[in-house]
């Protein structure tokens, strides 16, 4: 919102996306799920790091092509913010 509201001041006559743009700025949305998506692949990717042994295990079904997951989810975080992330992890 704070952000949202200094476009507006600064850029009056435009709207939200044209004043990020003319300022050379991210919505922070934007910055937050591309720092998620960072750290995530570098959980991911790192053997050695601390959060890497509470991934779950990989799926390696490649049968099932309509949902191909890089990980095995279980029931109850099949509908989590986690598992979304995890079901759209490129490696």
């Amino acid at each position: 919102m704070i952000q949202k509201r200094a476009m507006r001041i600064i850029f009056p006559w435009v709207s939200y996306n044209d004043a990020l743009s003319a300022a050379g700025l991210q919505s922070l949305r934007d910055r937050r799920q591309e720092l998620t998506d960072k750290l995530f692949h570098d959980i991911v990717t790192n053997n050695d790091h601390k959060f890497h042994s509470l991934l779950p295990p990989h799926n390696y079904n490649d049968l099932n092509l309509r949902q191909m997951r890089k990980f095995n989810v279980g029931y109850l975080f099949k509908h989590s913010p986690i598992t979304m992330v995890l079901s759209n992890v490129v490696c």
